[in-house]
């Protein structure tokens, strides 16, 4: 094995415990909330990061290496934070904004760590897988802010049984004078997202 791809192991080796402990953590932080839209949605970026975990482990035996499994004290502390604070604290809207604040804490850690990577010396395949699970990590990044309502803008997300359900609460959002812009995106399991522009809680 050459000095190169022993470094390049290792690199990988980081992202992929670090792919597997946002797996774990996005699935606390899924079983953390109430809200059946918002639960799908972190439960489909946990599936994201269970997919970019086997991606890397395939990278690393093609480079000849071997993945760690070992998980990290950090990652173990940080999904006991998770639940622990969402026992303590009351309201479910309070719980969503704990956890998710949680989860863009790892998110901003696990973009640091893809940057990384990136800056070193990687071969032409591996670079293109980083490259690629560094940009959805960014967006997935960038959509958490928006679920929190950074920069003036919020993502809010709702699952509902029916078109009609969804038709209605959206009269009844645009209706309070919330919305200044509304538009809907269906997704699996007929999950609804809008956006809102301008003050938050308004």
């Amino acid at each position: 094995m050459s000095t190169g791809h022993q470094s390049a192991i290792q690199r990988l080796n980081h992202l992929y415990r670090l792919c597997k402990a946002g797996e774990r953590g996005f699935q606390v932080v899924a079983a953390n909330v109430g809200n059946r839209g918002l639960k799908v949605l972190l439960e489909t970026f946990a599936h994201q990061r269970g997919q970019f975990a086997r991606e890397l482990e395939n990278e690393i035996l093609r480079l000849g290496g071997l993945a760690s499994e070992r998980d990290s004290i950090r990652g173990l502390i940080h999904r006991g934070r998770i639940n622990i604070l969402a026992t303590l604290t009351i309201g479910a809207q309070n719980v969503e904004q704990l956890v998710l604040n949680e989860a863009l804490l790892g998110e901003r850690a696990a973009v640091r760590a893809f940057r990384g990577a990136l800056a070193q010396d990687l071969p032409a395949a591996t670079r293109s897988l980083v490259d690629r699970q560094h940009a959805q990590v960014e967006e997935t990044r960038a959509q958490i802010e928006l679920l929190l309502g950074r920069s003036g803008k919020r993502l809010l997300v709702g699952l509902f049984d029916s078109e009609l359900a969804t038709e209605t609460a959206l009269r009844r959002s645009s209706a309070r004078g919330s919305l200044w812009k509304t538009s809907r995106r269906w997704m699996p399991l007929k999950c609804w997202v809008r956006k809102r522009q301008g003050a938050i809680g308004s």
